[in-house]
């Protein structure tokens, strides 16, 4: 158990790093699409709205895709794994997923990562700013 959520810290973290070095490698181009936004009239607020949808969008389908592969993926390995060297009538293994593991991992997933990727949305729109459009050589 204790190992399990050593492992699950270290994904989150993970996935948190990921976000940012994502947003990271295209952070050039997108602050200079955003700023784009704000030549044509876009207020500041509009901006930052669309950058932190787009990066919310983002983790909520990765967390909804990791979800649904980790729940596939117990399902169908379960049934297969030995828990025991001989069965034990008093104490019958556990061969189904549980909901409710899931759903709290999915939940602290969300509470963990969606400020994460607000804050790099938010981070973007403050950055676009229309000197960013000129190509500087």
């Amino acid at each position: 158990m204790q190992l399990a959520l050593v492992v699950a810290v270290v994904a989150l973290l993970v996935a948190a790093l990921v976000i940012v070095v994502v947003v990271d490698t295209a952070w050039r181009t997108r602050t200079a699409d955003l700023a784009a936004l704000r030549v044509v009239g876009l207020a500041q607020a509009d901006v930052r709205r669309v950058a932190t949808t787009e990066q919310v969008v983002l983790v909520l389908v990765g967390i909804a895709i990791g979800a649904l592969a980790g729940w596939l993926g117990a399902a169908l390995t379960l049934p297969m794994v030995p828990f025991f060297t001989r069965p034990l009538a008093a104490f019958p293994p556990v061969t189904t997923v549980l909901t409710g593991p899931l759903v709290l991992a999915v939940l602290v997933t969300l509470a963990l990562l969606l400020p994460v990727a607000v804050a790099v949305g938010v981070a973007q729109a403050r950055e676009a700013r229309p000197r960013l459009i000129r190509e500087e050589r």
